[in-house]
């Protein structure tokens, strides 16, 4: 049982790899061809199974090492078919099962926007302007780093903040609901020592979206997984907000605090008792914000992954 990203149990596709099919069909003396990556609907024996379109897990079955096989009643095949039957009722004698997944569909909470998540983040790393004297409205008397000690000297003092700069973006998951549904189609791979001309139906299959060869009828498109195809969720940043913080100020020209000190807020006008000596600035970014630009669930197109185009007689 595989999982999904959202936690849900998806079933999982078996099917015959096309390379393995190519050498079974060498080693039979049979055209070459197999299952191959493809995609989109079908037909549906009803049996039920489910996907979700998180990947699918190759468990081929081990082609037979032979240099003939009883396929003389198909005639001379196009090459890139195979020759398979159906195993609604399970697979005969020597013949391989392997599943394939048809009419993919979404049920009603398929597809499901998840909450937005904030990528990256503000930072508020550029120097503050800080003025003093005259009750913090003379011009600027020294533009200070976050983190670095700068001298200066004066009684009153203002740091003023700046605006965060940075980037945020947002992301809303489009996979928090149900996921695609999907029948399950039951085929069997004959070996070496399978009656298939005996089989019913006889079928051939082959990669992707293909026209049935002459004697044959199409019975189904097919696929090894399934994806539904759920549309981004609109979700947006907020704009950068201001950098809060502090500044200290100390009666020292090293930001020690051997001597007096005292802290405010950054956009504050404040009295030191006597003459600081040097500042000490210290920033806090403003948290990213990120909110659903629409309240409606994603929509979706689900669709078969891994297309191949069964044909019987």
């Amino acid at each position: 049982m595989a999982w999904s990203r959202a936690g849900r149990p998806t079933a999982i596709a078996l099917f015959v790899g096309a390379g393995v099919l190519a050498a079974w069909a060498v080693a039979c003396g049979l055209p070459q061809g197999g299952l191959g990556p493809g995609d989109d609907g079908g037909s549906d024996d009803g049996s039920g199974g489910v996907a979700d379109g998180a990947g699918v897990v190759d468990q081929t079955p081990v082609p037979p090492s032979c240099s003939t096989i009883d396929a003389g009643c198909l005639g001379a095949l196009l090459s890139g078919w195979q020759p398979v039957s159906l195993g609604d009722a399970g697979c005969g004698p020597a013949f391989d099962a392997a599943t394939l997944h048809v009419n993919a569909r979404l049920p009603p909470d398929g597809c499901r926007c998840g909450p937005c998540q904030i990528i990256g983040s503000f930072d508020c790393t550029a120097p503050v302007d800080i003025s003093g004297g005259n009750n913090c409205t003379d011009p600027t008397l020294v533009s200070a780093a976050p983190g670095v000690c700068t001298q200066a000297q004066a009684q009153h003092v203002e740091a003023y903040p700046n605006d965060a700069t940075g980037s945020v973006g947002c992301l809303s998951p489009d996979d928090a609901g149900a996921g695609v549904v999907t029948d399950t189609l039951t085929i069997c791979v004959p070996g070496c020592a399978a009656d298939y001309c005996g089989s019913s139906p006889r079928c051939i299959l082959a990669d992707g979206e293909q026209a049935c060869p002459a004697g044959f009828t199409r019975f189904a498109r097919a696929g090894t997984g399934a994806d539904p195809g759920c549309a981004p969720c609109p979700c947006e940043a907020g704009p950068p907000g201001r950098c809060d913080g502090t500044v200290t100020v100390y009666d020292n020209t090293s930001c020690t605090d051997s001597g007096a000190m005292a802290t405010y807020a950054l956009g504050t006008c404040n009295t030191y008792p006597t003459d600081y000596q040097s500042v000490l600035v210290q920033t806090v970014a403003p948290a990213g914000a990120c909110s659903p630009t629409q309240a409606t669930p994603s929509t979706g197109d689900a669709s078969l992954v891994g297309v191949k185009t069964i044909c019987c007689q």
